[in-house]
């Protein structure tokens, strides 16, 4: 993760400053999950960079003071919430079969 580079610290320096399983961070470093926005949120702020950044390595990778960190969590959060109660109709759809 050129961020972690960016900022010298490594895998488990990262977890403990963002407070996210090391493991985790490893499957992110390697493409094997995707976190969730919350966690995104915190490797964002602890790397100083935006969320926009570490999902497409576009724009400024510097935290934007000006507030669109919090936009762009806000529509992940929306879009997991969105998600989920999909998943609860299918849920109760697939019972009803």
């Amino acid at each position: 993760m050129e961020a972690m580079v960016r900022q010298g610290v490594n895998q488990k320096e990262l977890s403990e400053i963002a407070n996210v399983p090391q493991g985790a961070i490893s499957n992110y470093c390697n493409d094997k999950g995707m976190p969730s926005s919350e966690v995104l949120f915190r490797l964002s702020k602890a790397l100083s960079v935006s969320m926009e950044w570490l999902i497409a390595g576009e724009t400024s990778q510097h935290n934007d003071p000006t507030g669109q960190d919090n936009h762009w969590r806000d529509r992940a959060l929306q879009s997991e919430e969105k998600l989920k109660m999909l998943k609860s109709a299918m849920t109760g759809w697939l019972k009803k079969i």
